[in-house]
């Protein structure tokens, strides 16, 4: 689902002037291609400072082919944030005041889009974000289990030589993707605690707790990275453990270690300590390349819902915490399979 704007302008107006307009209100430039005898010029604006944007706007410049007239469209997606919105709307409204002609939108001919609520706290916008990249990340992790198959494949649970079960390239490829899935998760809780500790009215305390090298400074001052990206890279994210202790420090609280221990499906094993287990695989794998063969196709599947439920609640505390209005989920990875390959209602 997306938002769109049509504004016809003016007969006479240059193709090269517009496409000047455009850049100048802070779009810019992509692909120029073909159809059907018509040129498409394609745009782009996202704006990173302060989160503002969450997926940007996508604007198009053409000449119409029935009434000849040069033609810009625009597109938000669903996920759009307020600041795109507004983007959107003061294209719309730049264009016609600079080029004349017409406009019509979602709302109707002459009618700009309307914002269903305010500008969201920078810091929310922020965690909001990282939760995005969670989601579109699981997405492909998920869409690669779907998709993977292998050529005669061997039975991990088959009475086989050790030797031969080790050759298993099912095994390979599910100690991969927990590796990939453990990244997954540490960029979305680095990414969560950037956020937070750059609003933190406690993080000159938390800065006087870190030492940073020349290097790093070097790169602060030429503005290659934000100062609490590198404090951010001081510090570990993948064990789970550990980073709840960060957002801890940063605020008491902030207890997410207690969030995560809370009773899930009845199991007796919390999404704390699965994320603890994941990671110690994680870490035989990659640094001393022994594969954990406990792992199933259909238990990997299972592991990515579970993470999808531990981020879910991570992220509802967090903006419970600070009092912000949920935004929650623009994404969806999907129903749950049940043991049996169905789909769980």
């Amino acid at each position: 689902m997306s938002y769109s704007t049509v504004n016809k302008l003016c007969a006479g107006t240059r193709l090269a002037d517009v496409r000047e307009f455009v850049q100048m209100l802070g779009f810019r430039k992509g692909l120029v291609w073909g159809s059907e005898g018509i040129k498409f010029y394609d745009y782009s604006w996202f704006e990173e400072a302060e989160y503002k944007s969450w997926s940007g706007v996508e604007l198009c410049v053409y000449v119409d082919a029935e009434d000849r007239l040069l033609t810009v469209t625009t597109r938000s997606r669903v996920s759009r944030s307020y600041y795109d919105l507004v983007q959107q709307n003061n294209t719309v409204s730049a264009l016609r005041r600079r080029f004349g002609g017409s406009f019509e939108t979602d709302e109707g001919s002459g009618r700009y889009l309307r914002p269903a609520h305010g500008p969201p706290e920078p810091a929310a916008s922020g965690c909001h974000l990282a939760f995005w990249r969670f989601g579109t990340n699981a997405i492909k992790v998920l869409g690669y289990l779907q998709a993977v198959q292998f050529q005669g494949e061997i039975n991990d649970k088959a009475n086989l030589p050790h030797f031969v079960v080790e050759m298993s390239p099912r095994a390979l490829s599910n100690n991969m993707v927990i590796a990939c899935l453990i990244s997954v998760v540490e960029d979305y809780l680095k990414s969560v605690f950037i956020a937070l500790l750059k609003y933190s009215e406690s993080r000159g305390t938390f800065f006087r707790n870190v030492r940073l090298q020349g290097d790093q400074l070097a790169r602060i001052a030429s503005k290659e990275v934000s100062v609490e990206a590198l404090v951010a890279e001081t510090l570990s994210f993948q064990k789970i453990s550990s980073a709840c202790k960060h957002f801890k420090s940063l605020d008491k609280d902030l207890d997410l270690a207690s969030v995560l221990r809370r009773p899930y499906r009845g199991r007796r094993k919390s999404l704390f300590e699965m994320l603890d287990e994941l990671v110690a695989v994680r870490h035989d794998f990659v640094h001393r390349a022994i594969l954990d063969h406990s792992y199933s196709h259909e238990s990997l599947m299972q592991i990515v819902f579970d993470l999808d439920v531990a981020m879910t609640r991570i992220d509802k505390a967090i903006f419970v915490r600070y009092h912000w209005p949920i935004i929650g989920k623009k994404w969806s990875i999907g129903r749950r399979p049940n043991r049996r390959g169905g789909l769980n209602e």
